[in-house]
């Protein structure tokens, strides 16, 4: 997938789900294609000492997979294992608008190396 086929879908995926400006939220995203959830938030500057030189800020992110799907009745809660997690070091939240939607696609080149499908889940307030 291009980054314009990205954005496109992007577009097409997230027309109904809001995500609050200069809230520093954090999302919870569907990989199809990896079939994983990740969360992803702004970090909260409890790993400010160690970011890569020229870096501010992180996002922090968290992978948790589903296993073969076939035992789960998704009717009730899901367990879900966490399968890898870190952070982005990043230049700024500004760069991104204080939004993490907008931070997804970069995360999506730091994480997998490419641009895949994804549906939002949930947003949520990572931190006050």
């Amino acid at each position: 997938m291009t980054r314009v086929e990205f954005n496109q879908m992007m577009e097409r995926n997230f027309r109904n789900f809001e995500v609050p400006d200069d809230d520093y939220g954090g999302i919870v995203l569907w990989i199809p294609e990896c079939r994983e959830f990740l969360s992803m938030h702004f970090g909260d500057g409890t790993n400010a000492d160690v970011l890569e030189e020229g870096c501010e800020d992180y996002i922090y992110y968290t992978q948790f997979d589903i296993g073969n799907g076939a035992d789960i009745d998704w009717d009730e809660s899901i367990d879900l294992e966490e399968i890898d997690g870190g952070q982005m070091d990043i230049p700024n939240v500004d760069e991104y608008d204080c939004n993490i939607r907008n931070a997804i696609a970069d995360m999506f080149q730091f994480i997998y190396g490419k641009y895949m499908e994804v549906v939002p889940i949930q947003y949520y307030r990572a931190w006050t």
